[in-house]
Formats: structure tokens, C-alpha cells, sequence
């Protein structure tokens, strides 16, 4: 309740305190007293233990999608929806895991009833609260979050130098002279890594934003761990206030707790103090394990919450939320910080072109605005280099953050 309406409202189970107590009263019972502002009949699902598949029938509510149904003043149970949602209830079934081990987005409500598009719990509210107009939400203001995945922090920089070589080499043999050029200018110290975007950043971002950076810091390349030197990536962060940086686990994290906690350790002892953010590396997210190991390791916020192969809302709610451990059915201290965009999923998941990017940053930036929510985007500085096939992207971002600028 807290997350929807904030720490105003008052939560009972007691019928004289309910009638005594001055407000806006919402009745979440199957019984009907004098004093209701408005009526919610149960679905049932909150008082439910454990965790088991629901039926989902859909319906349409003021042209908002909806389900459990119920003969309240509105037609479906928004506390259990919303939890259902918000909970990721479905993420603790039985499902058909992707290529890496996740739950993939086409597995989700949202996506197979039309709605991973839309900030659906926000919109649920916002129409409530029209008809009922001394119905009290939570305060909120739109707030833009741009965030950097330092995924492979330089080109050039702390790569072991039989690699380098390799790649001069390739260079040399197309004749590409003004790869082989920067290269050469980067290792004598004479030009800045093309990877290093800090200052490009820098330059495009409102002064009230806090922008944060999720560095890799695996031990050991891997796979999916590619990154260069992990001493040269925590260098790519000597400009950056430790406030706004986190750790990006990588996937040998996600698969090992004493890996993790090494990374941690070892980001914590570059920046001097203790991680508290974390982004997984992939996404690489299985719940409830994740998030119970996240706050085994003292992180207070996580970034995770979205998806890669598809932008939306995961969570359906455009807002951070705390943690509730399904399989512990307890809330808990670790706050979710969802994303609604990915610049690596308009360029190499949906293929779209750097005008089609724009379209679909600039649509989710209107929707994120009409609730007043939360937009994160994550992007990687690696792609936003001046090449020929990266700069339309980079520009479609420098749009983005110039109309987001206007509004914040």
C-alpha cells in the first residue's frame, strides 16, 4: 500500500479504528460500511500463502487493460493486480528460460496481453484517482535517470599488449590509417580512448541530474565478460563522484556468490567506500536468489528491473519500489530502480534505425512524463562513439537528453 500511496495513509484491520479514523476511507473487504469512500472488493490473492499459477482473465477498465476481476465501486482488484505486477509473481512459476538463463519478456503478462509498452499501474491510479478525486496518492514529479553500463571502459586502454598488437595489425591490413592513427595517439598519450565518453556526457547532462555508472569488474575475462584490464576499467572512474557509481556484476558473479562478493570487495576498495548500487551484467536476474544474495552483500539498490531483448516495464510501474521476497513474504530494504529503454536493445534486438531509436525513446519519455514517473535509460559508452554506423545513435541520445533537459 505504502508504494502506491506513499507514508500517508493509515492500514487497518480493525473496523472502529477504520470509522473513527478522518479521510478518504477505501473499504478492501467484502463488507460494505456507511463511511466508504470507495469499496475494493478482494480477489483473494493477498491473502493467499504461497505461491501457486493464477488465472488471468483480461478486461477493459476506462480503456486500460485490467484482470481479477471483482464487484467493487471499480471493477477489479487493483491491490492484488498491482502486486501481482509489481511483485514479478510470475518470475517465481515454472517457466521456459532463454538462451542466458532469464526470464524472457515474451513470458511475461505484459507482453502476451499488449500492455509491456505502458506504465499500466500508473495509469490504473491516475484513472482512479479521477473518480475519486479526494482519493490521495503519492506525491510524485517526473525525475530523467540516464545510467552507463561501463561495460568494456576503452578501445585501446588495458587490453594485454599481444591484443593490441592483434588489433593494429587488423587495421593495418585494411588500410584503415585512421584506426591505426588513434591507436597509436591513445597509446603515446595524445588523444583520448574513443570509448571514454565521460566528457561528451558531461557536456549534454542537466546540472540537478545524478547520472550513474555501473562499471564491470570481473576478475577474469569470460564469454560474456569482456571488459579490459579491471584496473584500468576502475581508473575509467577517477573523475566520477563514488556516489554515482555502482558495481556491474558479471555473469561469473551471477553464477558464483564467492565471485560476487570478490567484486565487490574490489570495486569497494578502488572507490574507498562501501557498493550500494548494482546493475546485473546481461540482466542476468533469478528470483528470489538474486535479490536475497544482493542484500547478503549490503547493495541497497538495484537497476535490473527491464528487460534486454525488448523495452517496456517489466514491473509495469514507472516508479522505484522495495523489494517484496515472494518466497519470504516479507518486504524488505532492497529498493528497485526500473528502466524503461536500453540503447543496445533499439540497436542489435529490434534493429531500428537511429530516426525509429529517437521515435522510441522520445514515446516512452511522453508516457514516463504523463504519470509523473521515473525514466531511466541505460546506455553503453562503447556505442556511442563517432562512426559511421554509431553516430545517428549518438544523436538520437543527444535529442533525447536535450528534450528531457526542457522538462526537468
Amino acid at each position: 500500500m505504502q508504494t502506491l500511496f506513499g507514508d500517508g495513509c493509515v492500514i487497518t484491520d480493525s473496523i472502529s479504528v477504520y470509522q473513527q479514523t478522518i479521510g478518504f476511507h477505501i473499504n478492501y473487504s467484502d463488507e460494505i460500511f456507511a463511511i466508504d469512500g470507495c469499496h475494493i472488493q478482494p480477489h483473494g490473492l493477498l491473502n493467499e500463502k504461497g505461491i501457486r499459477a493464477q488465472n488471468i482473465h483480461l478486461a477493459q477498465w476506462m480503456h486500460l487493460p485490467i484482470f481479477f476481476p471483482t464487484a467493487g465501486q471499480i471493477p477489479f482488484d487493483i491491490f492484488a493486480a498491482a502486486f501481482y505486477l509489481i511483485s514479478r509473481y510470475e518470475e517465481y512459476l515454472p517457466f521456459e528460460v532463454d538462451s542466458l538463463g532469464r526470464f524472457p519478456h515474451s513470458a511475461s503478462l505484459a507482453s502476451r496481453a499488449g500492455f509491456l509498452h505502458r506504465p499500466l499501474i500508473n495509469e490504473w491510479l491516475l484513472q482512479w484517482k479521477k473518480l475519486f478525486p479526494e482519493l490521495q496518492l503519492q506525491q510524485t514529479a517526473f525525475q530523467f535517470q540516464p545510467t552507463y553500463d561501463v561495460d568494456i571502459a576503452y578501445a585501446y586502454k588495458g587490453k594485454p599488449f599481444r591484443i593490441q598488437l592483434v588489433n593494429i595489425f587488423r587495421s593495418l591490413t585494411r588500410a584503415d590509417w585512421d584506426a591505426v592513427s588513434t591507436q597509436w595517439l591513445v597509446w603515446k598519450g595524445g588523444q583520448q580512448d574513443p570509448f571514454d565518453q565521460k566528457d561528451w556526457f558531461s557536456s549534454l547532462h542537466h546540472p540537478q541530474w545524478q547520472p550513474l555508472y555501473f562499471l564491470l569488474a570481473a576478475k577474469q575475462r569470460s564469454e560474456l565478460d569482456k571488459q579490459v584490464d579491471r584496473n584500468a576499467q576502475a581508473a575509467y572512474l577517477q573523475d566520477i563522484d563514488a556516489n554515482q557509481v555502482g558495481l556491474h556484476s558479471s555473469s561469473q558473479a551471477f553464477h558464483a556468490a564467492d565471485i560476487w562478493r570478490e567484486e565487490v570487495q574490489f570495486l569497494s576498495a578502488k572507490l574507498n567506500r562501501a557498493i550500494r548500487k548494482n546493475r546485473q551484467h546481461y540482466l542476468l536476474l533469478s528470483l528470489p536468489k538474486t535479490y536475497q544474495e544482493l542484500i547478503d552483500l549490503g547493495i541497497d539498490e538495484d537497476y535490473s528491473m527491464g528487460y534486454s531483448t525488448a523495452n517496456g516495464f517489466r514491473a509495469s510501474y514507472a516508479q522505484p519500489f522495495y523489494w517484496y521476497d515472494l518466497s519470504k513474504e516479507q518486504i524488505t530494504s532492497l529498493k528497485l530502480f526500473p528502466f524503461v529503454c536500453m540503447d543496445s536493445t533499439c540497436i542489435f534486438q529490434l534493429q531500428l534505425s537511429p530516426v525509429e531509436t529517437l521515435q522510441e525513446y522520445y514515446s516512452y519519455l511522453q508516457k514516463i512524463q504523463q504519470v509523473h514517473g521515473y525514466f531511466a535509460i541505460v546506455i553503453h559508452p562503447h556505442l556511442c562513439i563517432s562512426s559511421p554506423f554509431f553516430e545517428g545513435y549518438r544523436q538520437a541520445y543527444t535529442k533525447l537528453l536535450q528534450r528531457a533537459t526542457k522538462t526537468s
